[in-house]
């Protein structure tokens, strides 16, 4: 059986055998028909269903997605970043690499962006390392895991204490002083705002890849940002949570709990991800205790 062209639809002559027949009644040809009627359709109507982000893309527009996804994500070159005059370089992985801060050898920067990293990432800010960053180029960021106390860093800022023992805290020292306290607790809840803003920024660059992470001298400070938030926080990591101190665990725990919808979303998160983010540390906890009393009794 012969079908015959659909009038309201132009096509180019070479959509028609030489008898001016788009297609006969075969799996082939039912099966152009289907999919010019499902192009069509998706091209011209409304959203069907509220997954739908777009229509059918056009050709131009597919041809370069794909060629996207099939084009290899450039190596970033593993001799010129090891060999760089910087302390205690070493390999991530996803194109990443830590290390000490470059702020005072720009010609360092210049190199890190020749070799193929796109993302400068610093554990403490400076504005000068800013500047020299973007001046070379490159993206910055800064995730300050020293803040207020540059001796004791993220870990003892407000932050990473739960906003219960916060508020005890300032029960014991203004008493019954309510407004007080209620002003204080206030501004707890949005200073709080920064840190956590900075720790999703650092996930997220971590997660894209191509970055040079630094602290002063790219040892300490560096560990606790990759081992304990990026392992804790990244769902892309993939790797077991490891205490090598156990406060910090806590402070893991008042960080999530200050996380929000929004947060877990820009970071990846999933349902399932969310629901053994605490498990995963209480098992962290729990190998980290049964270490230290190993440890303990080889002392005695």
């Amino acid at each position: 059986m012969k079908v015959n062209p659909i009038k309201s639809f132009t096509f180019k002559a070479n959509n028609f055998n030489e008898d001016n027949t788009l297609g006969y009644d075969d799996e082939i040809s039912q099966s152009r028909r289907n999919f010019i009627r499902e192009h069509y359709d998706s091209y011209r109507m409304p959203y069907q269903s509220i997954y739908e982000t777009e229509g059918r893309l056009s050709e131009y527009r597919l041809n370069n997605l794909i060629n996207t996804l099939t084009n290899k994500p450039r190596k970033v070159d593993y001799s010129s970043i090891i060999s760089l005059p910087v302390p205690n370089i070493r390999y991530i992985g996803n194109n990443s690499y830590r290390g000490g801060t470059m702020v005072d050898k720009p010609e360092c920067l210049q190199a890190l962006k020749d070799a193929g990293i796109k993302h400068v990432i610093s554990l403490y800010y400076s504005p000068e390392y800013e500047n020299a960053v973007k001046q070379t180029g490159l993206d910055y960021h800064c995730f300050n895991m020293k803040h207020r106390n540059e001796e004791e860093g993220l870990w003892y800022n407000d932050v990473c204490c739960s906003k219960q023992s916060y508020e005890n805290s300032l029960k014991s020292l203004f008493g019954d002083d309510k407004n007080a306290i209620k002003i204080r607790l206030e501004a707890y809840d949005r200073d709080s705002r920064g840190p956590i803003d900075e720790l999703v920024g650092f996930v997220k660059r971590m997660q894209e890849g191509y970055c040079y992470v630094g602290c002063e001298f790219g040892t300490n400070t560096t560990s606790d940002a990759l081992v304990y938030i990026n392992r804790a926080f990244n769902p892309q990591d993939g790797r077991e949570l490891e205490f090598f101190d156990y406060y910090k665990a806590d402070c893991l725990r008042n960080l999530y709990d200050k996380l929000t919808v929004n947060d877990k979303k820009l970071m990846g998160w999933t349902k399932q991800f969310d629901l053994n983010f605490l498990p995963k540390l209480e098992i962290a906890k729990k190998a980290f205790l049964e270490k230290a009393l190993k440890e303990a009794r080889g002392l005695f």
